[in-house]
């Protein structure tokens, strides 16, 4: 049994409304060995997955950037299908 809160009536029973909570990333970046990776046309349309080639600054051997912004279960299921990303 949990103890009694002290927040006011108003607050707990707003909390109460609450289900769950989901975290989430608004941005996952990968850099890949590969200066032209094969990419499959479904995530080349997405306009949350962004490729940018070039090399990292200080790390030569990375060719390319991937970012995956605000990704989802579809987005990230679509990416582990992909040869590069794995």
């Amino acid at each position: 049994m949990s103890p009694p809160s002290r927040l006011p009536r108003k607050i707990r029973d707003a909390l109460n409304l609450v289900d769950g909570v989901i975290l989430t990333c608004d941005r996952l970046r990968y850099w890949i060995d590969d200066p032209l990776p094969s990419i499959p046309s479904a995530l080349r349309e997405d306009e949350r997955f962004l490729i940018t080639p070039r090399s990292m600054q200080y790390g030569p051997v990375w060719q390319t950037k991937i970012e995956l912004l605000q990704p989802d279960a579809d987005l990230l299921h679509t990416c582990s299908a992909c040869a590069c990303m794995t």
